[in-house]
């Protein structure tokens, strides 16, 4: 996830690509002919509120558009339940299991507790990528982790 840039290309042309943001990287697409609608970043690794921000900005959008995320650097540690709500009505699946493990809460150690409970103080950065429309439902979308 981090060594490397965030690449967005559409049609053979470059929408975004860069590596010096953390977060999620939001770019909104008209499915008729692929025109970009929006396109920002959102510290949602840090900032609690940019990850509001972002859910409300998703919600702007009806199922006539495409709705693509990808991940910059971290993205896990303030990913609240309404980004995880707002990203399944688009078709996420495992990114509210994500967002459950490694933001939010505190997890405390277990000796019967699954390692991915015990990991979400530790570890964080994971690659994301989604493509989704707004209204699909639930894994309905495309996720790469």
């Amino acid at each position: 996830n981090a060594p490397d840039y965030v690449h967005i290309e559409v049609n053979r042309q470059v929408v975004y690509r860069r590596r010096d943001e953390t977060g999620l990287v939001l770019a909104v697409f008209r499915r008729m002919d692929f025109s970009l609608q929006w396109l920002r970043t959102y510290d949602t690794h840090r900032n609690r509120t940019e990850a509001l921000q972002m859910a409300e900005h998703i919600r702007f959008y009806n199922a006539s558009y495409f709705v693509v995320v990808a991940s910059s650097i971290a993205w896990e540690w303030q990913a609240p339940r309404t980004l995880v709500q707002t990203m399944e009505f688009c078709g996420a699946y495992h990114f509210g299991q994500w967002a459950y493990t490694f933001a939010e809460q505190v997890h405390y150690r277990s000796n019967t507790s699954d390692l991915q409970q015990t990991a979400s103080q530790e570890q964080f950065g994971h690659p994301y990528a989604f493509i989704g429309i707004p209204g699909i439902g639930t894994a309905m979308g495309y996720e790469s982790l």
